[in-house]
């Protein structure tokens, strides 16, 4: 099967039990499917809700999970940048190219954290 996202718009999957729903939504947010791109963001929120939220409305529950999935994503991009720094603060003058290229890294994980700050 194909789907086709388009930038800046918001989607749903609704399908009767059983069908995938939850598992295409786990897939997608852990970018296990191919050609997802890490530029993408998804929310995946599991069936079974954690007691804290049954008191909740659906739109605080998504608004609930969304923030906690703000928080986890920075804070693993945050502890990303913190490891490539260390690889470059060791690395010597002759391994130019790689201390190049963890540069790299940190600007592309810094540009992703901004697109999702900016998104949510």
């Amino acid at each position: 099967a194909t789907i086709k996202l388009i930038n800046n718009h918001v989607y749903s999957l609704v399908g009767k039990n059983g069908c995938g729903k939850s598992t295409l939504l786990s897939r997608m947010h852990s970018q296990k499917i191919p050609g997802w791109s890490t530029q993408w963001t998804s929310l995946y929120i599991p069936p079974s809700l954690p007691t804290e939220y049954t008191h909740l409305t659906p739109l605080q529950v998504v608004k609930k999970f969304s923030e906690r999935c703000r928080n986890e994503s920075r804070t693993a991009v945050e502890s990303r940048i913190k490891e490539v720094e260390d690889e470059i603060d060791i690395l010597a003058e002759a391994e130019q190219e790689k201390m190049e290229l963890l540069c790299e890294e940190i600007s592309h994980l810094e540009d992703a954290s901004n697109l999702d700050q900016d998104y949510l």
